[in-house]
């Protein structure tokens, strides 16, 4: 029994020394995910602006960029759709126009088919440190990346050019 006791008290202490250790490097861990993550922001404000987007079509609120989420929908129909009043609940991490992180909690039940939604949005500013506590840095990043790639405005800018040049013309004719 003496010897079990001798044990138990050695491995205690191994197992508290391993956690405080692993603590330690998940915190250095995600302090330099946040480091990266404010340094893609920086990259990123400038086109901001162009990327951001009303959520649920709000034209109240500031424009956010969804960046990860947490939503969850609890019924789902044939396909994955999501059936007409179902509970929704859980959170976006977004980034605004302006390059400030937005935390969007979302609590209510949404029907996409009978186009109405009893959802509360709440928002909080929260930290680069915070959202890496609750977070992916690669969700993140990857998210931003695609929404830089989806925006292709050089067609709609070339045509709005062209359209302006024709009306120069008409403007002379006239």
């Amino acid at each position: 029994m003496e010897e079990q006791m001798q044990q138990i008290t050695v491995e205690s202490e191994r197992v508290a020394r391993e956690h405080a250790e692993q603590a330690a490097a998940i915190a250095a861990e995600r302090d330099a995910e946040a480091e990266v993550l404010a340094r893609v922001i920086e990259i990123v404000r400038p086109a901001l602006r162009a990327v951001c987007d009303r959520i649920c079509g709000d034209k109240t609120k500031p424009r956010l960029l969804i960046v990860a989420d947490h939503e969850q929908i609890d019924a789902y129909g044939r396909h994955g759709q999501v059936l007409d009043d179902s509970p929704r609940y859980g959170s976006y991490l977004c980034l605004d126009a302006t390059g400030a992180l937005v935390r969007v909690e979302i609590d209510g039940v949404s029907s996409r088919w009978a186009g109405r939604s009893h959802c509360r949005f709440t928002r909080a500013a929260i930290t680069a440190r915070g959202a890496m506590d609750e977070y992916k840095l690669g969700e993140c990043v990857r998210r931003i990346l695609d929404a830089l790639r989806r925006d292709q405005r050089a067609e709609a800018t070339k045509a709005s050019r062209e359209r302006t040049a024709k009306l120069a013309a008409i403007l002379a004719l006239l």
